[in-house]
């Protein structure tokens, strides 16, 4: 949870790092108002523009309504398929606004399938590691 302006601005090496790394990380900003965006107000920046190249999903939430959604979508993006980060915009009028009280609960956004690897996948790698002379492994990059 960053705030706007300098906050997102600092927010993005580690976003950048997590995008590589295949690290889930769901990062959460604030916004100015909806009836001031694009018009230049102090701290107006567009964070989601400035964030896609480098996140799997990113989005403005733009009514109180919809932050359940917009966060269950969030944690989804951010955990399925190859893992990476996330960005929600939420501006500061939505914020100050009540909404539903709509409960997020975790088995929504987990991931779900084949959560481990083939055995017999597994029983070869052991095995080449076992016999090999200098074993190594290189891994990275969301391996």
């Amino acid at each position: 949870l960053v705030p706007m302006g300098p906050g997102l601005v600092n927010l993005l090496p580690s976003l950048v790092q997590a995008y590589h790394a295949g690290s889930p990380v769901v990062a959460i900003t604030s916004a100015v108002p909806n009836d001031m965006a694009d018009m230049d107000a102090f701290e107006d920046i567009d964070a989601v523009t400035m964030v896609k190249p480098f996140t799997k999903w990113a989005a403005r939430c733009r009514c109180s309504d919809h932050v359940p959604k917009y966060i269950r979508l969030a944690f989804t993006h951010a955990m399925s398929g190859k893992k990476g980060p996330v960005l929600l915009e939420i501006p500061k009028d939505v914020q100050t606004t009540n909404c539903s009280t709509t409960k997020i609960t975790p088995e929504s956004f987990r991931p779900t399938g084949h959560l481990t690897g083939d055995m017999e996948s597994i029983k070869q790698a052991v095995e080449l590691l076992a016999n090999a002379e200098r074993p190594i492994i290189l891994a990275g990059s969301g391996v």
